[in-house]
Order: structure tokens, then C-alpha cells, then sequence
């Protein structure tokens, strides 16, 4: 499904993000530590703030329409990943983080966008157009 403006700039982000998931994804154990750390230091205030934006947006818009289950899963693996982003020291954590984060990704993408995408169809077709 073609991405509606109101989600352009999100889906956007996203390519970002998983390229950070595959960096982290490659045994962060073998990797120098310092470059892996940095790399998730320098995007974690990109990550809250894109995740901040998701939650003032997309949050409210899924409880209205009743989604409440695609709602916790958002919150949820946002507060995980704003956990593990900020233990960036441990190669565990930036493994799982990276897991986490291509698979959350997927998840916008695949699922909670289209739903998004097709309440907002249903409501437009629901609203006489202003002509």
C-alpha cells in the first residue's frame, strides 16, 4: 500500500533505523565496542524523538479506532528499545536492540501503518468532501 503523507516522514526514518539494526545484528561481540556504542549513542536521541512522535501521532488515532492491542505493542517495544539503547556498553543488549528494532520496524510497516491507512480511508469516505 502507497504510504499516505501523514506517514511519509515516519516511514522515512525507518530506513535509518534499520540500517542501525543490521549494524547491531552483526555479532556486536566481534565488532569494535567503542564504534558499535557510538553508533547507537549518536541515534538514540533520533530513535526517543522519532518514538515520541509515533506515540503523540499514531497513539491516540489507533485507541479511537479501537486498536488497543497494536497501541500496547507500540508502547511496549518502545520502552524496551529506549531500555537496551541506553546500555550501550553491554554487546547483549545492542544485539537484542538490534533484533528488536528491524523487527519493530516491520512491524510499523507491515501492520500498524496498513491499519492506520485504512481506518483513515474508511473515516475520508465517511466525511462528505468539502467542495
Amino acid at each position: 500500500m502507497k504510504r499516505t503523507a501523514r506517514l511519509l516522514a515516519l516511514s522515512r526514518e525507518h530506513h535509518t533505523a534499520l540500517k542501525l539494526a543490521r549494524r547491531l545484528a552483526i555479532d556486536p561481540v566481534a565488532q569494535v565496542p567503542a564504534a558499535v556504542a557510538g553508533a547507537v549513542i549518536a541515534e538514540r536521541p533520533v530513535l526517543l524523538r522519532h518514538f515520541a512522535e509515533e506515540e503523540r501521532d499514531l497513539l491516540p488515532e489507533l485507541l479511537s479506532f479501537g486498536e488497543q492491542a497494536l497501541a500496547d505493542r507500540l508502547l511496549d517495544e518502545h520502552r524496551q528499545m529506549e531500555i537496551l539503547s541506553a546500555m550501550h556498553h553491554d554487546p547483549v543488549a545492542l544485539e537484542r536492540l538490534g533484533v528488536l528494532l528491524a523487527a519493530h520496524v516491520r512491524f510499523e510497516e507491515r501492520e500498524l501503518f496498513e491499519v492506520l491507512q485504512r481506518h483513515w480511508d474508511v473515516a475520508a469516505e465517511k466525511t462528505p468532501s468539502q467542495a
